[in-house]
């Protein structure tokens, strides 16, 4: 959800890196129990948007960048990361695509 907040309203990341940052020490403990990898997969993945969009908001205050933009950016780092992941784990969008291929062989 926090990512979500990003990639509405840029100028929210630093405030939802530090809330991952946060949430992550406090799931220290509950490491080992159901569903705790796919938490610290969004913990993760939430904090590497907050990161990336601060990091590139940055450059684009010293880069003078248009507005229109600057609020593309978030959108752009979401992007990269989902072609990332399609091209170094493409095993997980099979395994998303599996309803759809099995509904068209019935």
């Amino acid at each position: 959800m926090l990512a979500c907040l990003i990639l509405v309203e840029s100028k929210a990341a630093a405030i939802v890196l530090r809330a991952a940052a946060i949430a992550a020490l406090i799931f220290l403990s509950a490491v080992g129990i159901l569903w705790s990898n796919y938490t610290w997969l969004a913990l993760s993945l939430t904090g590497g948007l907050a990161a990336a969009t601060i990091a590139l908001n940055l450059v684009a205050q010293r880069a003078n960048w248009p507005p229109l933009a600057r609020k593309a950016i978030p959108w752009l780092v979401l992007a990269v990361a989902l072609a990332m992941s399609a091209v170094f784990v493409p095993s997980q969008w099979i395994l998303l695509a599996g309803p759809a291929i099995d509904a068209e062989r019935d």
